[in-house]
């Protein structure tokens, strides 16, 4: 109980003395809350232009690398058309060397295959 007393008896004091300020302490008072306030907005503002300019960076970051893999993937996609023709065009050109070297292709794949099911 005594230490609730002792926290009235400390509030009934500050309630006392806000009532005895007078203009001058008034007015210094609130020019220190806008000058805190005035702190307060100007790093707000510093934070959010900091924020934005990130945030701008970022999706230049992104749209480069979506740019970067748009063209790899045109250019895998020629060099698969190129391939897939060139194989084609062998296997026409070589039809018994392609089949021998498709079932020696097939069977050293079917061992590798079997050594892991081991």
């Amino acid at each position: 109980m005594d230490n609730v007393g002792s926290i009235n008896a400390n509030f009934e004091d500050t309630s006392n003395a806000r009532g005895n300020l007078g203009e001058g302490e008034k007015a210094g008072g609130h020019a220190k809350i806008d000058t805190i306030s005035g702190a307060a907005h100007a790093a707000v503002d510093s934070l959010s232009a900091g924020t934005h300019a990130g945030f701008d960076k970022a999706v230049d970051v992104a749209k480069q690398a979506a740019e970067t893999l748009e063209t790899k993937q045109a250019e895998l996609k020629v060099v698969q058309v190129k391939f897939l023709e060139d194989s084609r065009s062998y296997v026409q050109q070589n039809p018994l060397m392609s089949v021998g070297i498709a079932t020696a292709v097939g069977y050293f794949l079917s061992r590798l295959l079997k050594s892991h099911e081991h």
